[in-house]
């Protein structure tokens, strides 16, 4: 008699912990698919934290797409206002430090400290702009307008 009460006992209580498993097992399924949903969204973030966009286009091709403009008071202007990201290649700011540009003697028309990036000409009548700090070289704006003698994007 007493085996038969040990036994009814011991399905009892496997129900109880067949019920528990599954409850688990969908707790944990649960938390995948929201530890996915969150891995998308950092991917996603990272992408915008880490986006910038880069024109190089002529002084003409500029003025096409109202960037610049020249008065009286400067000589050459670069006109923020009407920055439209379709005009600019997509990068990402971690990968992307060097651009080649079709001009012996480009100039780098936004705001980018002077002292974070270097261009030197190469043998082929191009020139190199080379990023020698990221950080501050994006830090004002992620925005890079060059004028040049001939479109590289």
């Amino acid at each position: 008699m007493r085996i038969t009460i040990c036994t009814k006992q011991f399905v009892s209580e496997g129900k109880n912990y067949t019920t528990q498993i599954k409850e688990l097992e969908a707790e944990l399924r649960e938390a995948y698919e929201k530890n996915a949903e969150l891995e998308e969204k950092i991917n996603e973030l990272t992408e915008i934290i880490n986006g910038a966009y880069v024109l190089i286009a002529s002084k003409e091709d500029l003025k096409k797409k109202g960037f610049y403009t020249s008065n009286q008071l400067s000589k050459n202007r670069f006109d923020h206002s009407n920055l439209d990201k379709k005009w600019f290649k997509s990068v990402d700011i971690r990968s992307c430090k060097r651009f080649e540009i079709f001009d012996e003697s480009p100039q780098v028309l936004t705001a980018m400290p002077k002292d974070s990036y270097k261009i030197e000409k190469t043998e082929r009548h191009t020139s190199v702009l080379e990023i020698t700090d990221i950080n501050r070289f994006w830090a004002i704006t992620r925005y890079l307008v060059i004028m040049a003698n001939w479109e590289f994007f």
